[in-house]
């Protein structure tokens, strides 16, 4: 390090030696978000500087870092190609046969190997002092947890990952939720350790004005994305016309479940992967309220049952205060009898919560039709005789998986009227088939009369906030 001055030699941007200076305090980050940030050209000189730095600290040599890319044809238009071109023949050699860069002995024979992430599972006994990922978001989150177990190399405290990445892909979700949110799941103990760095073309001082003109004839989804750095909207997005969380996810007041409202259960089982429960109101005209969420792995048939029924107030000895649940819809799969105990999933689930079952009904593309008409705003008539807006289906915003996952689901690239099933479609499925169980269109059983003679009621009594009848079916905010 002392016989070079890196900086000379790379000459990084403002924002990529801000996010060099990130990558060296915290343990993972991540740079990117938008287009032409210069991504591509910091994850293949950060690790070199990371390994001259380690060759130096620690006085080994044939240290290993890894820029994993999710194919080697991306590895090789990406990155390979340039390598050829950026790093200088007294700093290395290039290894055909191997797609490594040794560095010079000189500098400590560190390694950067150039590997695919087609199968994450080949690198279950690897080590590397540094990994760099490309694209993040085209992996699924069980591919950083296996890389991330492959951080470790003896003499080397200090481990580190690195990332770029677009807003879109079948791992936006996961990736937007640990970098970008900061939501973090409660058994993960690294959760200070991420650190995310924006990048925007604005920038990168050496794009030409006919890269900003290509941006800026996308169609305005990827523009937002690309463009922008925005991690709302992206391409692929199933619902990006429908879904409004200004519109359907609400709070309680703004929609009471009035407990004369027709009411029903909707489940997707999961134990390795989160399973999902949805308890869903029917209210004057037919709009569907989701009202409460229950969402997780590591659950059994016999746990959601007991759950359901403790949510649902059965535990309580007084039947006047349970809510009165028509009947609960799951997954086939649910009523198929275990290979072991020959009981079904539904059978296990009664044994606690004695409700009507009704098995889903398994036609994914007129779900998916349903989903997104109840998403739409339709006129509907107010007690007073005046049209409003309303859409056919909100969501309270204590549900918030469903918040979280349902506005990044994206289509799948061989099924394309279906949403990719290799995301967290869970909440989305629960519901989905929920709403197969009513179809279009759905009214209160209670004639709108009697609706109104409850809402007085509860007035009365203090149960409503302040304001007009018509405000609260309005919905107003």
């Amino acid at each position: 390090m002392e016989q070079m001055n890196f900086s000379d030699l790379v000459h990084f941007t403002d924002r990529q030696q801000a996010a060099t200076d990130v990558s060296d305090t915290k343990k993972y980050t991540l740079y990117g978000g938008a287009m032409g940030g210069g991504k591509s050209y910091w994850l293949r000189w950060r690790p070199i500087r990371r390994l001259l730095q380690l060759a130096e600290r620690t006085g080994q040599k044939g240290i290993r870092a890894g820029l994993f890319s999710e194919t080697y044809k991306a590895l090789h238009q990406r990155h390979i190609v340039k390598v050829r071109e950026e790093f200088p023949a007294w700093l290395g050699s290039f290894s055909k046969t191997d797609n490594e860069f040794i560095l010079h002995p000189r500098y400590g024979r560190g390694v950067l190997a150039f590997l695919n992430l087609d199968d994450p599972e080949k690198y279950k006994s690897a080590e590397f002092a540094d990994i760099s990922v490309d694209e993040l978001t085209q992996n699924r989150i069980e591919t950083f947890t296996i890389l991330r177990t492959r951080l470790r190399w003896t003499g080397v405290p200090d481990p580190k990952f690195a990332a770029g990445t677009n807003p879109d892909g079948i791992g936006h979700g996961w990736v937007k939720k640990y970098w970008i949110d900061r939501d973090f799941p409660v058994e993960e103990k690294e959760g200070d350790e991420f650190a995310f760095v924006p990048a925007l073309p604005a920038d990168n001082p050496y794009l030409d004005a006919g890269y900003y003109a290509t941006l800026d004839s996308m169609p305005e989804v990827l523009r937002a994305a690309y463009m922008q750095g925005r991690w709302d909207v992206f391409e692929g997005q199933v619902f990006q016309k429908e879904w409004d969380p200004s519109i359907h996810v609400v709070r309680p007041d703004q929609y009471p479940v009035l407990p004369h409202y027709r009411k029903f259960i909707c489940f997707d089982n999961g134990y390795v992967k989160p399973g999902a429960m949805y308890w869903c109101a029917v209210d004057y005209d037919g709009t569907i309220i989701v009202y409460r969420e229950l969402y997780g792995p590591g659950r059994l048939y016999s746990d959601w049952g007991k759950s359901a029924k403790e949510l649902s107030g059965w535990n309580d000895l007084d039947p006047t205060k349970r809510e009165a649940i028509s009947y609960l819809v799951l997954g086939a799969d649910s009523f198929a009898p275990n290979n072991q105990t020959r009981k079904t999933g539904v059978e296990d689930m009664k044994a606690h919560f004695r409700v009507a079952y009704e098995q889903g009904v398994d036609d994914r593309i007129l779900g998916l039709a349903q989903f997104r008409e109840r998403l739409r705003l339709r006129t509907v008539t107010a007690p007073d005789g005046t049209a409003v807006s309303k859409p056919g289906m909100v969501v309270y915003s204590s549900c918030t998986e469903f918040i979280r996952t349902v506005p990044i689901l994206v289509y799948d690239k061989r099924h394309v009227e279906d949403v990719d099933t290799n995301l967290e479609d869970h909440g989305y499925d629960s519901v989905r088939m929920g709403l197969m169980s009513l179809r279009l269109p759905s009214k209160s059983e209670k004639p709108l009369s009697d609706v109104e003679k409850k809402l007085l009621d509860w007035k009365r009594q203090g149960s409503l906030s302040p304001g007009s009848l018509n405000d609260f079916y309005r919905g107003s905010r």
